[in-house]
Formats: structure tokens, sequence, C-alpha cells
């Protein structure tokens, strides 16, 4: 078999593979979607959404250490995948959800820096903000992710949270949108 096919029926093998893990994912089979991925990146530890999968599953099932080590990989060697969006929402919930916020507060910054446009991050980063009782800064975050995506339910419901005790009316607005 010529090397072109060979690498093409690879590529097709970890497709599918990646596809079964995200169904056994999406039943809930979390374990077994792992095993899928690990499958995927026996043959190509390097493919993007094999990894990715299994960051996002990892994170799923609170296994914050493998999500943020695979998260720090893809960031290392695919940095300019332009799904990485993602990657570094996974990464600072990770962080978040470990207790490390103030690491988490880095990456989604280092995140929005390359996605100024992304609604998410700059929702989880005022999720850990509030976390860190900084409303104030957090409420600024939720505000720049309704400019990204203004119909975004959870960050007009922070929003109207923020706001209940100090200004009725746009706490209302917000919570009326949500």
């Amino acid at each position: 078999m010529p090397a072109q096919c060979f690498s093409f029926a690879q590529n097709r093998d970890v497709t599918k593979l990646v596809k079964e893990g995200i169904e056994l994912h999406d039943k809930g089979d979390y374990e077994a979607a792992i095993k899928k991925y690990d499958e995927a990146l026996a043959i190509d530890k390097t493919d993007y959404y094999a990894n990715y999968e299994k960051s996002y599953t990892c994170y799923i099932i609170k296994r914050y250490e493998t999500c943020i080590t695979i998260s720090k990989y893809i960031l290392d060697e695919l940095p300019d995948n332009p799904n990485n969006v993602s990657v570094y929402s996974n990464y600072g919930s990770a962080l978040d959800d470990k207790g490390e916020s103030e690491k988490a507060l880095g990456i989604y910054d280092r995140g929005i820096n390359k996605y100024p446009g992304n609604y998410l991050l700059q929702f989880n980063k005022g999720l850990t903000l509030e976390r860190l009782d900084r409303p104030s800064e957090a409420l600024i975050c939720y505000q720049r992710s309704l400019r990204n995506k203004p119909l975004h339910p959870s960050s007009n419901l922070y929003t109207g949270r923020i706001l209940e005790d100090d200004n009725k009316v746009p706490a209302l607005m917000a919570s009326l949108v949500f």
C-alpha cells in the first residue's frame, strides 16, 4: 500500500474512533469514550479532535489534571488551530474547578487576547471572578460577553443577579432576556 493511502486509512480510522467516542460521551459512557479517544491517539497522538474530546470528557468527569495536561499540549503543539477557543475554556474551567482560580483568570485572558470576540471566555472569566468574590469585575465580563452574544442566557442571568440589589430596572431587563 502506498504511503499516501496508508495515511488516509489512518486518518479515516482516527476519525471513526473519535466519532464513536463522542457518541459514547453523549450517552454518558465517559470511560468507554476515553478508551475510544485513546485508541485514536494510539494511531495518531497529534490528532486535534481526539485530544480535544478526551480533554473535554476528562473535564466532565472531574479529571482536571488530565484535562489541563491535554489542554496545555494542544495549545503548545497546535497553537493556531481555530478551534482552540474551546480549549482555553476547558483549561480555565478545569483550573477554576480545581481551586486554582487565579491561574484560570490568566488562561481566560490568554484566550480572550487570541479570540477577543468570543462570548464564552468572557462569561467563564466572569464566573471565576464571582467565585473570587469580585462581582464588579464579573459584571464587566458578563457585559462583554453580551456584547459578543446579546442573547446568551447565562450572561443575562448572572448580570441580573449582580444588579438586582442596586439597579432594579437593568436587573429586571437582563432577567427577562434570560
